[in-house]
């Protein structure tokens, strides 16, 4: 979390930091990337750079906080027009937002793509809270439509909210590729709406199937 003396800034110069950020970390992985670009491009001391954050991680965080922060209310906009109060209407809206989203930010979605790359135990350090808080909105759905009836009442809200948010990363691992592109948006809107089929009707073969 930023430092308050960061807050302090005139908001020009606390955006320029930001947007710098966001130009070095989507051509660059955490793991690559530098302070000492960043605090060129942004026109500050190096000093003066501690002086707002902690370190890299620091300002990481705080650039995917910025994004998720913008990605929710972009997919609460997105979703917030749907009556059918169907479950799966939801989260297909979700998926479908969230692509729509990564691709008006490609910057965004190129910064998710260098976080995927990252070994298990960097990802884990960068997200921080935030996984936490995408299971929280999806537990959040899982209850509304639980008591809505479209879910069982007997599936805990917590786990199934855990799989789901496991289900997308995974997604995302199996079809990355060296950078996004309509094929990739392509792949993963077929690929997010197997997972929704998978959730909402298992996998046993059914009578009538082959």
């Amino acid at each position: 979390m930023p430092k308050q003396t960061f807050y302090n800034l005139p908001e020009e110069k606390r955006n320029r930091i930001v947007e710098v950020a966001i130009e070095e970390f989507s051509s660059y992985s955490y793991t690559k990337s530098s302070i000492n670009r960043i605090v060129k491009q942004s026109d500050i001391a190096k000093g003066s750079f501690y002086q707002y954050f902690e370190d890299k991680l620091d300002l990481y965080q705080h650039v995917l906080a910025c994004i998720a922060e913008e990605k929710m209310a972009y997919m609460q906009a997105y979703t917030k027009e749907l009556t059918s109060g169907d479950f799966f209407d939801y989260l297909k809206a979700t998926y479908s937002s969230g692509i729509a989203f990564a691709m008006e930010n490609p910057l965004f979605a190129k910064i998710g793509l260098h976080l995927m790359k990252e070994d298990e135990s960097t990802q884990e350090l960068i997200m921080g809270d935030l996984q936490a808080k995408g299971e929280h909105y999806l537990k959040n759905m899982i209850v509304n439509a639980q008591q809505q009836g479209s879910i069982r009442d007997s599936i805990d809200p917590e786990f199934l909210a855990f799989v789901i948010n496991k289900l997308n990363f995974a997604s995302i691992e199996y079809l990355k590729k060296d950078q996004f592109g309509a094929s990739f948006y392509s792949n993963y809107e077929s690929f997010s709406q197997a997972i929704i089929d998978l959730i909402k009707n298992g996998i046993k073969k059914v009578d009538n199937e082959g």
